[in-house]
Order: structure tokens, then C-alpha cells, then sequence
């Protein structure tokens, strides 16, 4: 048994479209006791039900997580970036073994 309120997006549902579970795309609220539901079903079919407190009975939420977040480190990027281009001066330092290579390479930074 599930409550109207733990039908979010993205979650998985099951009791909506026949016997397997149907993910969740949109809800909308008409009061406190009503939402509409539009769905995706197994077969990748969009469909819309309307739910009421009498329906929450026959439904059982499988899934309440987004599929998405935006919760990332913002700094992996730059480590990631500055990593390489580290990367990238040392070996062009010991292939070149010379400085002015270098300084020509990295548009004459350092000097």
C-alpha cells in the first residue's frame, strides 16, 4: 500500500498499468485526495490516471529516487582538467628536453 504523496517522478509504481510497474513521468494534484499521474508503462507506452484515496490501496511504490541529481563535486572537473594539462607539460618537458620547447608549447608562459 502506498499514500498519493509518495507518487513522485521517476518512481516505480506498480498497480498503475496492468500487473508490472510503470514509471512515473508527471504529477498533478487536484486537491488533497485526487492526482493525475501520467506514466510510462513496460512497453515504453505514455498513458494518464486519475488516483483517489480508495486507489492507494492497490498501489505499491517500488522506487522513490530520481533517476538524476545534481549533487557532483564541482571541483572533479577542474582536478580532472588541471591533472591532464600537468600530464601533458611533463611529458612534453621529457620528450623536448629543452625549455625554449616548452615555453613555445605553452605560448611562451613563464618567461
Amino acid at each position: 500500500m502506498a499514500r498519493l504523496e509518495d507518487i513522485t517522478v521517476g518512481s516505480s509504481v506498480a498497480g498503475l498499468a496492468g500487473g508490472g510497474a510503470a514509471s512515473v513521468v508527471a504529477v498533478k494534484w487536484h486537491g488533497i485526495n485526487a492526482i493525475t499521474v501520467t506514466f510510462r508503462n513496460g512497453a515504453g507506452s505514455v498513458a494518464e490516471q486519475i488516483l483517489f484515496r480508495e486507489d492507494e490501496a492497490r498501489l505499491d511504490v517500488k522506487d522513490g529516487a530520481l533517476p538524476w541529481s545534481f549533487d557532483a563535486d564541482a571541483g572533479i572537473p577542474y582536478a580532472l582538467t588541471a591533472g591532464a594539462m600537468a600530464r601533458d607539460r611533463h611529458q612534453k618537458r621529457d620528450t623536448d628536453g629543452s625549455e625554449q620547447a616548452r615555453r613555445v608549447h605553452f605560448g611562451n608562459r613563464g618567461g
